[in-house]
C-alpha cells in the first residue's frame, strides 16, 4: 500500500539571480507565519502577512554568499506558498529581502522583508505629494467656465474738514457759482470691467473742464443701485446764500439726486441719504456739484463727509479650463507610488457614468492660467476625498478599486460558524462608531471680496446627534468653493480679488458634458466641452451661475450617514462657519434630519471570539459572517481575522455587528 505524504502547510523559496532554493526547512521560526484579514477604517477587507525571518542551514549559506558577492546592492526574494484545501499551493506571496537590515551570527542570519504588496506600498508612500503635469492627465475636453454673476461696487468719497475759500459774487446775478466737490476713489470691489472709469477730482473754483468723477463707456445700458450719503455744513461769513443746491448730476444736466435750501440762510446743514435704482447709458458722466448765489464777497467754509456708491451685477467673460477625471488621477498616483507602469489596475466603480452629472478635478494652476500647470496631490488626500463622497478602497492583488461604501458591507452570507466552533465571545461597544456630533465641510478660506460671504462650501458645519461618544470630523482635503475658483481666475487675469494665493490647491467641480450622440450606434459620442451644473438657490443671491451645490455640507453629511447611523438616529444643526442660511435645490444646510433606517449598515458593537482552526479564510471577504453563540444567531462584518497557517491553532475573529432595526 502506498503512503500518502501530506504536503507541508507553508512552502518557502529563495529566488536570487536566476537561482531558486527551497528554504522551507531553513527558516528558524517559519511556524510563526500569520495571515491577517483586516479593514482600515471602512475600506474593503485586505490581506496582510507577517512573520520573523531567520535563515539557517542551506538558507544561511545562500544568503551569506549573496551578500558577500553583491554587498549593499544585493537583491533576493522570498516566495511564500500556502497549502490549500485540495493540497495544492496558492500563487506565491513575494517579499523582497531588505539587505540593509542584514545581521549575521554563527547560527543564523536575521533580516527584514520588504512587503511588496500594493497595500504595503500605499501605506509607505501614500503621504508623498507628487507634481503631476496637467497636460499628461487632463480630460480630452475642457471646462467651458461660465463665470459667476457677482455684485460689483464702486465707491467715491469726499471728506472736507473746515475747507475755506474766498468767493466773490457773479457779475451776472442770474449766473450761479458752480464748482465740483473734491473727491477720490473709495475701496472698490470690482472683478468685472463693464466700462466704468473713475477719476479723482481736485480742488477747483469753477465748473470748467471735464470734472466728472465717474464715466460709463460700456456697450449697453446698465442698471445700477445708486446710493448717496452726505452730511455736514456749508457756511458763509458775510452774506446769506440766496440760492443753494448740492447733488449728483449727469452730463446732460439732469440731477440724479439733489438738495436745495431756502434763501436767506448763512448756514446750510447737510443730511442726505438717497438710494435708488437707475439706468446709465453709454457716455453718461456723473459730477458731484454745489451751486449757489451770494451778494457780496465772502468766505465759504465747508465741512462735509460724503459717500457715493454704485452697485451692479455682472459676470466676466467665459474661460476654458483644463479638468481632470479622478479615474486618471487614481491610476497616475498608483503608478507613481509603486514606480511602475501597467502593473497595477485601478478603477472607481459606478462613478462618472452619467454625462449629465460628473465629478471632475481642477488644479489651482490651471485656474490661474499658468503655463505647464501641475496638479499637486498625494494618494492619502485623494482617498480621503473619495471617502467624503461615499467611496472606499478595495484591494485585491494588483488591483485597487474605489467602490460605494455600502457595497463593502454586502448582505450576502459568505461564511458560517456553528456554535461548537465558537468559544469565549466578547461583545463590546465600538467606540470608533460612537458619535455625539459631526463636523463636516472644508478648510476655511479668507476672501476680501464681499461676494465671498455667500459661499456655502467654505469652512466647517456642525451637527449634534442623539448619541454619546466623540465628534467625527469629515473634512475634504480638496476645495469646492465656487467663489474661490472665480476669485482665483479673476486674479490670474489681472484683477485683484485677494484669494489666499493657494496655487497648489486642488478643486473639484460638478459638471455636465455637452455631447453629440451619433445616429449610428457604432460611432462614439463626440464631447465638445463641459459646463458647470447650476443649482437653484433661495435666496437667489447674485444670479444664475452659482454651482457646486452638490457638495454642500449637508449633502456631504448625507453621504456619510451609513457611518454616523451606527450609533445615531438623528442629527441636529448647531452652527456653521459658512453660509448656512441658503437653501440649495430645495434643501437647507441648517436643517435637522432623521436618519432613515435603510441607510444604516453597522451597529456600534464588536464581536470578538476564537474559533477552531479554519483551514481556509473566507474567499469573499466583504459579506456577512454568521455564527451561533449560546443558541443565538449573530451576524457581522469582518474587522479582523488572524490565522496561523503553520500551526493548527485557533483562529481569532473580530466582527462589526450588522445593523438590525429594533421593533
Amino acid at each position: 500500500m502506498s503512503t500518502i505524504v501530506t504536503p507541508i502547510a507553508v512552502k518557502y523559496e529563495l529566488h536570487a539571480y536566476g537561482q531558486v532554493l527551497d528554504v522551507s526547512n531553513c527558516l528558524e521560526d517559519w511556524q510563526e507565519l500569520e495571515i491577517k484579514l483586516t479593514r482600515e477604517d471602512f475600506s474593503g477587507v485586505f490581506q496582510e502577512i507577517s512573520f520573523p525571518l531567520k535563515f539557517k542551514l542551506e538558507g544561511y549559506d545562500a544568503v551569506k554568499n549573496i551578500f558577500e558577492q553583491h554587498k549593499y546592492k544585493s537583491q533576493a526574494q522570498l516566495y511564500v506558498y500556502l497549502r490549500q484545501e485540495d493540497w495544492t499551493y496558492s500563487a506565491p506571496y513575494i517579499f523582497e529581502l531588505d539587505f540593509s537590515t542584514y545581521s549575521r551570527t554563527d547560527a543564523t542570519i536575521e533580516m527584514n522583508i520588504v512587503n511588496s504588496s500594493l497595500v504595503s506600498k500605499i501605506k509607505s508612500n501614500g503621504k508623498i505629494k507628487f507634481e503631476i503635469p496637467v497636460n499628461e492627465i487632463n480630460n480630452p475636453y475642457p471646462l467651458k467656465y461660465d463665470r459667476i454673476t457677482l455684485k460689483q461696487k464702486l465707491r467715491t468719497l469726499a471728506d472736507l474738514d473746515n475747507e475755506k475759500r474766498e468767493q466773490s459774487p457773479s457779475a451776472d446775478p442770474l449766473f450761479k457759482i458752480r464748482y465740483p466737490i473734491p473727491s477720490s476713489f473709495g475701496q472698490n470691489e470690482i472683478t468685472v470691467d463693464v466700462g466704468f472709469e473713475q477719476k479723482t477730482i481736485p480742488f477747483s473754483n469753477n465748473d470748467s473742464g471735464d470734472l466728472y468723477f465717474l464715466e460709463y463707456n460700456g456697450t449697453h445700458p446698465i442698471q445700477i443701485e445708486f446710493s448717496f450719503k452726505c452730511s455736514g455744513k456749508m457756511a458763509s461769513s458775510k452774506t446769506p446764500f440766496y440760492y443753494f443746491r448740492l447733488g449728483i448730476f449727469l452730463n446732460n444736466g439732469k440731477a440724479i439726486t439733489d438738495f436745495s435750501s431756502p434763501s436767506g440762510y448763512y448756514n446750510v446743514d447737510l443730511d442726505l441719504n438717497f438710494t435708488e435704482t437707475i439706468t446709465l447709458n453709454p457716455g453718461d458722466k456723473l459730477k458731484f456739484m454745489v451751486e449757489y448765489n451770494i451778494s457780496i464777497k465772502t468766505e465759504i467754509t465747508t465741512t462735509l463727509s460724503a459717500e457715493i456708491e454704485l452697485k451692479y451685477i455682472a459676470a466676466d467673460k467665459e474661460q476654458m479650463i483644463d479638468i481632470i477625471n479622478p479615474k486618471r488621477v487614481l491610476q497616475t498616483l498608483i503608478d507613481k507610488i509603486t514606480d511602475t507602469t501597467g502593473t497595477y489596475s485601478t478603477d472607481i466603480l459606478d462613478f462618472n457614468t452619467n454625462y449629465s452629472d460628473l465629478d471632475m478635478i481642477i488644479a489651482a494652476e490651471s485656474i490661474r492660467k499658468l503655463d505647464d500647470a501641475k496638479l499637486y496631490i498625494n494618494y492619502n488626500d485623494f482617498a480621503a476625498w473619495l471617502s467624503m463622497l461615499g467611496y472606499e478602497p478595495e484591494i485585491n492583488g494588483n488591483a485597487i478599486s474605489f467602490v460605494s461604501r455600502r457595497s463593502l458591507y454586502d448582505s450576502v452570507n459568505v461564511f458560517e460558524l456553528e456554535e461548537a466552533d465558537v468559544a469565549g465571545m466578547n461583545e463590546t461597544l465600538n467606540s470608533d462608531l460612537l458619535f455625539s456630533g459631526v463636523k463636516v465641510g472644508y478648510d476655511k478660506q479668507s476672501y476680501e471680496n464681499v461676494n465671498g460671504r455667500f459661499e456655502f462650501n467654505n469652512g466647517m458645519t456642525e451637527y449634534k446627534t442623539d448619541a454619546f461618544g466623540s465628534v467625527i470630523e469629515l473634512k475634504s482635503p480638496f476645495r469646492a468653493d465656487a467663489y474661490g475658483i472665480e476669485f482665483m481666475l479673476s486674479e490670474s487675469l489681472g484683477k485683484d480679488t485677494s484669494d489666499n494665493k493657494a496655487d497648489k490647491a486642488v478643486f473639484f467641480v460638478n459638471v455636465k458634458a455637452i455631447v453629440q450622440h451619433h445616429e449610428d450606434p457604432g460611432l462614439p459620442d463626440e464631447i465638445f466641452y463641459a459646463e458647470t451644473i447650476k443649482n437653484n438657490f433661495n435666496p437667489p443671491y447674485n444670479g444664475l451661475n452659482l454651482f457646486n451645490g452638490k457638495y454642500n455640507p449637508f449633502n456631504l453629511l448625507k453621504r456619510n450617514l451609513d457611518i454616523i447611523g451606527a450609533s445615531a438616529n438623528s442629527v441636529e444643526f448647531t452652527s456653521s462657519e459658512t453660509n448656512s442660511d441658503i437653501i440649495i435645490d430645495g434643501e437647507a444646510i441648517n436643517q435637522n434630519y432623521i436618519i432613515p433606517t435603510e441607510l444604516k449598515i453597522l451597529d456600534a458593537v464588536t464581536y470578538e471570539f476564537a474559533s477552531k482552526n479554519i483551514r481556509s479564510l473566507p474567499g469573499q471577504r466583504n459579506g456577512l459572517v454568521r455564527f451561533k453563540y449560546k443558541g443565538e444567531l449573530k451576524e457581522g462584518y469582518i474587522r479582523e481575522i488572524m490565522k496561523n497557517y503553520a500551526w493548527e491553532t485557533e483562529t481569532q475573529w473580530t466582527l462589526m455587528k450588522k445593523y438590525v432595526p429594533v421593533n
